[in-house]
């Protein structure tokens, strides 16, 4: 059964909410280590996905990171709901049909995980322009 995305005032703040957080730089955090040990300001519970909004600093280079995972052990969410989120948290060059991504940008990089409670979880990398990167830096936001 595909689960159905809820897109509305309250997704959209609990996007804006997280987007806010992590994308400060302070906030910002080493790929490879985890998130603080109080990571709720990383998390947006929409519907019945749990998703999982940073920026991290790789080789000197800044990379967006989302994971998406079902309240429910196992398959993960279906591409299309991880790719409308991931264009909703500020991926860009996805394309579709009005607030619907059905194709991915092409410098995204997609992979999928079981976590070890057996819940199915898609997650999404784009590494971020310098422009983002200076505009984030300023304080001001682009998206």
């Amino acid at each position: 059964m595909i689960e159905t995305l809820p897109v509305n005032d309250l997704t959209r703040q609990a996007i804006r909410r997280v987007r806010a957080h992590a994308e400060r730089p302070e906030h910002w955090h080493e790929a490879g280590v985890g998130l603080p040990p109080d990571p709720t300001a990383f998390i947006a519970r929409i519907g019945s996905y749990i998703c999982i909004y940073s920026w991290r600093v790789a080789d000197q280079k800044v990379q967006r990171y989302l994971s998406v995972c079902t309240r429910s052990p196992g398959d993960g969410p279906h591409a299309v709901i991880a790719f409308t989120l991931a264009t909703m948290f500020g991926f860009t060059g996805g394309s579709g049909d009005e607030d619907v991504t059905t194709i991915p940008g092409e410098d995204w990089i997609i992979s999928g995980d079981q976590s070890e409670n057996g819940y199915g979880v898609a997650i999404i990398e784009q590494w971020i322009s310098k422009v983002e990167i200076e505009a984030a830096r300023a304080g001001a936001r682009l998206s």
